[in-house]
């Protein structure tokens, strides 16, 4: 899957149906009281009906996406959900605006301990906008483009353990890569070696789009193994963030020395919605440059021996 420029069209589209649809069609459904506050269920007020509407748009959007991108629509649709979900994150404060009206430890070990099961809810808006695009596959039954994959897995291996070692190594990459690129003030501090202060939305989306689009890569690569896998990856970065860097006696270093700005690590500055939305973007753009890196080296090697 070459980026023509007919290719770049239909990613635009693509990112204009999720924007619209999701990104300012349902962002009534989390908008926060104040531009400073941030998009979290820690924050506003998001009950089980907002979140089932946000899927269903989120479906929507998944579908039309793939009709926009015919014939490629399996291909490119589930970006949409994706950007949707992105468009709300610059319309939304950060983990910082949340902490400095949670000052207690309490208080913000409760904040971190819901971002766990927050950030598996917006996975399940996600993945709402990929089931979309896959329902409109099946209803439609369009001829669709076919994408040559050279590193597709062999048929009749069991891709179970590569999967769960894609998935462990995504963690190890992203929260390393997150580390590095995620870049704001750094101070030194005696107990943690240095804090971080809270980057800006723009710095968390290339970071973790970046993070993720390395990790993808390598799955793909090494593995075989889907961008799906690598956005649920998301999920358990989020977790291991809070078990290892958010705990309670880091906390209480935390709030005791540092204000509500300054975090132990950069990933502990990132919002659910930041990780889900910015991971699923990342992955799927470092899954198909993967699969476009092989074709083209096979290709290579192929016309190298033809010409020998």
């Amino acid at each position: 899957m070459e980026l023509t420029l007919s290719m770049k069209i239909r990613i635009a589209a693509v990112c204009v149906v999720g924007m619209l649809i999701i990104g300012f069609g349902a962002f009534g459904l989390v908008r926060p009281d104040t531009p400073l506050d941030a998009i979290s269920l820690s924050s506003v007020d998001i009950g089980i009906v907002d979140m089932i509407i946000c899927a269903v748009a989120a479906f929507a959007a998944g579908a039309i996406a793939y009709v926009v991108a015919y014939p490629y629509g399996k291909q490119i649709g589930p970006l949409a959900a994706a950007v949707g979900l992105a468009v709300w994150t610059f319309r939304s404060g950060t983990m910082a605006s949340l902490l400095q009206v949670n000052t207690t430890v309490q208080l913000r070990k409760q904040i971190y301990t819901k971002t766990q099961t927050e950030s598996v809810l917006w996975l399940a808006v996600l993945a709402a906008g990929f089931l979309g695009t896959y329902a409109a596959s099946k209803l439609l039954k369009l001829k669709e483009a076919r994408t040559p994959d050279p590193l597709a897995p062999k048929s009749g291996k069991n891709q179970s353990i590569n999967i769960a070692i894609a998935m462990v190594l995504t963690v190890v990459i992203t929260q390393f890569a997150i580390t590095i690129f995620a870049q704001e003030v750094r101070i030194f501090d005696s107990k943690l070696t240095s804090v971080i202060g809270q980057p800006g939305n723009g710095q968390i989306a290339f970071a973790v789009i970046l993070a993720f689009a390395i990790a993808s890569f390598v799955a793909k690569k090494f593995f075989s193994v889907s961008y799906i896998y690598t956005t649920i990856s998301a999920v358990l970065l989020m977790v291991w963030t809070v078990k290892a860097h958010a705990n309670r006696e880091t906390l209480e270093h935390m709030t005791s020395i540092w204000p509500a700005n300054f975090f132990p690590k950069a990933a502990c500055a990132i919002l659910p919605l930041q990780m889900i939305s910015f991971a699923a973007i990342g992955s799927i753009a470092g899954y198909w440059f993967a699969i476009q890196w092989a074709y083209s080296r096979k290709d290579a090697v192929e016309t190298a021996a033809t010409v020998v």
